[in-house]
């Protein structure tokens, strides 16, 4: 769980960086759908 957590978190500051808003949104319903 912990390293999921960890490289999901990596995986949305690089998207963030990027500025793609559209991948954050369907990594966040991913992040809540597997919590």
């Amino acid at each position: 769980m912990t390293g999921d957590v960890t490289s999901g978190s990596v995986s949305a500051l690089g998207v963030a960086l990027r500025g793609d808003s559209t991948l954050i949104m369907l990594a966040a319903g991913e992040l809540i759908a597997n919590g």
